[in-house]
């Protein structure tokens, strides 16, 4: 009995050894692959040149405003059909029948679809603006309103970040971040 013991014993001694040998190749092998790492990183610095910009630094230092209103005033109408039934696809086919915009040189920006099948169409001026107008009341089965123009619901500024979340007072809710000194955290 004691001599299957031993056996065990010393079967398991060899494993450990064989494991420690290998564990100690893999070392070997990471601090290879580190030192090709960093010098592949010493390479691409030299490469770079002087003056040359990061992608990560081009995204840090751009603060984009695109999706806050630009400030200049918005030039669009709101078109909807007569017919109930019509879907917003329905509504730009006959928008476009109605303006025919290369008979007419009328310059669309942007074409949007809202909800109730309506459309917003958005033009560059004032004057285009009223021709389309025009346009679009020669036809029948099309209705115009003028689009006014809203204010986002929330505009998020200058947030920082902490590092530690605060719990939702409700499931519904997403975590919030606490920021140092406001609100107790």
């Amino acid at each position: 009995m004691t001599e299957g013991v031993i056996k065990k014993i010393e079967e398991t001694s060899r494993k450990v050894e064989t494991v420690g040998t290998r564990v100690g190749e893999i070392g070997e092998r990471v601090k290879e692959n580190g030192i090709t790492i960093r010098e592949t990183g010493k390479a691409l610095e030299a490469f770079k040149g002087p003056g040359a910009v990061t992608y990560a630094e081009t995204a840090k230092a751009q603060t984009s405003k695109a999706h806050l209103s630009s400030g200049q005033p918005s030039h669009a109408l709101i078109v909807s059909s007569n017919i109930e039934m019509d879907t917003s696809e329905n509504v730009i086919d006959k928008v476009r029948v109605a303006l025919d915009a290369r008979k007419s040189g009328i310059q669309i920006d942007k074409i949007r679809k809202i909800r109730d099948g309506k459309v917003v169409i958005s033009c560059g001026n004032k004057p285009e603006l009223e021709k389309m107008k025009g346009r679009l009341k020669t036809s029948s089965d099309l209705k115009t309103e003028p689009a006014a123009s809203r204010d986002p619901r929330v505009i998020i500024r200058n947030v920082g970040y902490s590092g530690r979340l605060l719990r939702p007072a409700s499931p519904t809710l997403p975590y919030a971040i606490a920021q140092p000194g406001v609100g107790g955290a």
